[in-house]
């Protein structure tokens, strides 16, 4: 029962920093898109994590190709933030190092004093060796129990709202498999040549859905817009054929919720 209570305050503990972390990077890193991770190493804004780790973008990479090695889903592991893919004690690394800007001046990421993130950094470290115990089914103690609570509690005095960042992962994969729907939904009608309401606007779907802009959503919103303006021009029968024909594999993956 000890280790159930326990999971959850891990749970909660770990999600809702890791969202909060990936908050305000997107906000103090707008010219980064920290839900696509696939941007030149170099740019990173942080150029290491410590002396003897990479640059954050490498490790991310690293350890998700690692999990996937291991055993994890492929497309499931593309689907899930980079962020996740950190050890408890890296995202302690994230709260304890300095920022810069292009301009070489150290900034805030975090709106949090030194001694506030130092005191989140100190409960990572204290919850590191006891949620392991838990992930290997060791039984914890009432003292441990104990621990976690209080460090939630603690979190939640230091973090304003973040019990909101505990619930934005699973929105997140909400909107993801919504906008699958709907893009495999649009494909089927692109391959059967059926009427179509050319008023949906893939663009504004995307935008208010949060989800990561894939080469595959932007190729096959070429593609629909493509489709959308011959269907609405006279005589672009073959056109349309000549489209569809060109991408048949890719709208076919598509339709199959392929994504990426």
């Amino acid at each position: 029962m000890k280790n159930i209570d326990g999971y959850k305050l891990c749970y909660n503990i770990e999600v809702g920093l890791r969202e909060y972390i990936i908050s305000r990077f997107m906000i103090v890193f707008p010219d980064f898109d920290w839900r696509d991770i696939n941007y030149p190493s170099d740019k990173a804004p942080n150029k290491k994590l410590a002396s003897d780790k990479p640059q954050l973008i490498q490790h991310i990479e690293n350890m998700r190709s690692f999990s996937i090695e291991k055993g994890f889903d492929k497309n499931q592991a593309h689907e899930i933030h980079g962020i996740y893919f950190l050890l408890l004690t890296d995202l302690k690394i994230l709260f304890e190092q300095k920022y810069k800007n292009d301009l070489g001046q150290e900034i805030e990421v975090f709106s949090l004093s030194k001694d506030e993130r130092k005191n989140i950094a100190n409960i990572l470290q204290s919850v590191f060796s006891i949620r392991n115990k838990i992930c290997h089914m060791v039984e914890i103690n009432d003292t441990e129990l104990e621990i976690l609570d209080l460090s939630q509690r603690s979190i939640n005095r230091i973090i304003e709202n973040f019990n909101t960042f505990i619930d934005q992962s699973n929105l997140r994969l909400d909107a993801l498999r919504k906008i699958k729907s709907q893009f495999s939904f649009f494909a089927e009608l692109i391959l059967i040549r059926d009427e179509i309401d050319c008023e949906h606007d893939l663009s504004n779907l995307i935008k208010t859905s949060g989800v990561k802009v894939s080469n595959d959503i932007i190729e096959f919103s070429t593609i629909w817009n493509s489709y959308i303006s011959l269907k609405n021009t006279k005589g672009s029968y073959t056109k349309i054929s000549n489209l569809i024909e060109d991408n048949r594999l890719f709208l076919l993956k598509i339709k199959g919720n392929g994504i990426n």
